[in-house]
């Protein structure tokens, strides 16, 4: 299955490429200079830069796995990125924050 938008076929051609790399770009700064665990990090910044890739190179991205469970199609890489996700979500739950009291 051949998708040029996001889920439901939402936000298709040029502004989403752009839009999908400027997000990529925050989230990558954000976990590298907050020390995010390597492994997770990597999945996100491949699995999103993969799905990028291919909106740049062939318009959109082919969604070859089915979930019959949740009707819905996708790739190696939304995988890697969901797996990411929450693990960074879970990394993030168990770290200690510190805050800064002059700052708020």
């Amino acid at each position: 299955l051949f998708r040029s938008g996001v889920s439901f076929g939402f936000l298709s051609g040029p502004f989403l490429t752009f839009l999908l790399l400027a997000v990529l770009l925050a989230v990558s700064r954000y976990l590298l200079t907050h020390h995010a665990p390597a492994i997770p990090t990597g999945l996100l910044i491949g699995g999103a830069s993969s799905n990028l890739l291919d909106r740049f190179l062939l318009g959109g991205v082919k969604d070859i796995f089915a979930v019959p469970v949740l009707n819905v199609y996708n790739n190696l890489a939304d995988w890697a990125i969901v797996i990411a996700v929450v693990w960074l979500f879970i990394w993030q739950s168990r770290t200690p924050h510190h805050y800064d009291s002059d700052r708020l």
